[in-house]
């Protein structure tokens, strides 16, 4: 007798299939990884680690500047900033006025890419935070030295000064 297969199932099975193919291919052309290749790594760099062997560049958050505050500075007072790196927070500060500039010194390893972000805490008080810029920072900027770039929203504006190493 016949064995059937609904439709559901074979699609599931392609999607899989297609999934794999695409991972087996993107491995092949990506080539051997910097350890398969005898790369050293840096010294007191664990050698086993395929986080080690994926770093490529460290982004070095050096400071912001308020030029503008989102939150006025009347009704609401100074603006609680904080910034995310590909999503997770990892810096923030209350009490920012205009013409601060607050020291970050904040590293983070990355590999090809990175997205910055900065945000405004609303404190729950008037909805969601305020997004106040997304930037992207590339590997390739390595040795490139200083950069600054500057938030594009509305209320407020500030400069974020970095560099990657």
């Amino acid at each position: 007798m016949p064995v059937r297969t609904s439709a559901r199932r074979w699609t599931i099975l392609t999607g899989w299939s297609t999934t794999v193919a695409a991972a087996i291919v993107l491995t092949l052309l990506a080539g051997p990884s910097p350890v398969a290749a005898g790369a050293v790594p840096p010294s007191g760099a664990a050698s086993n680690s395929a986080v080690a062997a994926m770093v490529v560049a460290e982004l070095h958050l050096l400071d912001l500047e308020c030029l503008r505050e989102n939150d006025d500075g009347t009704w609401w007072g100074s603006d609680e900033v904080y910034i995310t790196l590909n999503g997770q927070r990892v810096w923030e500060r209350g009490g920012v006025d205009r013409n601060d500039v607050i020291l970050i010194d904040r590293r983070l390893a990355f590999d090809d890419l990175i997205t910055v972000q900065l945000w405004e805490d609303d404190g729950g008080l008037r909805g969601g935070d305020d997004h106040m810029a997304t930037w992207y920072v590339f590997a390739a900027e390595v040795g490139s030295g200083v950069h600054k770039v500057r938030s594009q929203y509305t209320a407020g504006s500030y400069d974020l000064r970095y560099e990657v190493v």
